[in-house]
């Protein structure tokens, strides 16, 4: 899985939503950056469609042989399955979880990816799933095929975040004047040793911009839920505004901030600090 600091993730977030909104220089296309955005919304969401998979095919799962200890598949059932949502003979099916699944990847079929095994399973039939095994290694297959899948899309939207921050360094300084992301060491003595957090140093631009400002704390809670399955560390936080003339706005900012914190996390994360101008999250319970 391709790999950046918490703290480029976040700035790499706020940068595609601060550039898609307008307020810093972007190079890419609003479709680019649309689809982006979509699939940072998909992953921060719980996922709907393979819930609405079961639901619909539940007749077929409920008739395919459940054991004690878990699922257990025949090749026969494998292919069975896979047939069944949406990946046939005849191609993809429109409408399926199958076209769900290829739809994530922009309706490309990249060689090798989950899709594309799948495809050739369903359309060759049991002579193909006959490859998988018996039994027990159907059930490993199957089990499996939601992690690949997971992988590949982690992966995909990672190197889109990386090559956006990489290729615009001008939306990134401009995003630098909004708010400023980085990490520091955490001292605090109830955290583990040698841990992080990510700081963001708000800026005067943003604490002036209410429109802005809004963005940035919706961004925010869909960053750190899509992160907490593409990074899945347990995170702490520091918002801060530092020397401005402007503390009568701050003082408001950071209250709003401070709501929308205790709202999406809870009090008991959320620790603000009015004399210092500061508000520290930890989510490491959460």
């Amino acid at each position: 899985m391709v790999q950046v600091s918490e703290s480029l993730f976040y700035k790499d977030v706020l940068l595609v939503f601060f550039e898609k909104e307008g307020y810093v220089y972007s190079n890419s296309s609003p479709t680019l950056l649309e689809n982006i955005a979509k699939n940072l919304n998909n992953l921060s969401a719980p996922a709907s469609a393979p819930k609405n998979f079961i639901v619909v095919h539940k007749k077929i799962i409920a008739t395919s042989a459940f054991a004690v200890g878990g699922l257990v598949l025949t090749p026969i059932i494998v292919v069975g399955l896979i047939q069944a949502i949406g990946f046939g003979v005849g191609g993809i099916a429109a409408g399926s979880f199958a076209a769900w699944l290829m739809s994530l990847n922009g309706g490309a079929t990249a060689a090798g990816s989950l899709v594309a095994i799948l495809q050739s399973i369903g359309a060759a039939g049991l002579t193909a799933g006959a490859t998988i095994g018996t039994g027990a290694a159907g059930a490993t297959f199957m089990g499996t095929a939601g992690a690949k899948l997971f992988e590949e899309k982690s992966d995909s939207i990672m190197a889109d975040l990386t090559e956006r921050m990489d290729s615009n360094p001008k939306g990134q300084a401009q995003l630098d004047e909004f708010v400023k992301v980085y990490e520091e060491g955490n001292e605090d003595k109830n955290s583990e040793k040698g841990s992080t957090r990510v700081v963001f140093e708000i800026r005067d631009k943003l604490l002036t911009n209410n429109e802005a400002f809004k963005n940035f704390l919706e961004t925010f809670v869909l960053a750190y839920n899509a992160s907490k399955k593409l990074v899945n560390k347990k995170q702490q936080f520091k918002f801060f505004v530092d020397k401005t003339d402007k503390m009568d706005i701050a003082g408001k900012k950071l209250e709003n901030l401070n709501v929308h914190l205790v709202k999406n996390y809870g009090a008991e994360c959320v620790d603000k600090q009015a004399q210092s101008c500061t508000i520290m999250l930890n989510c490491s319970n959460l």
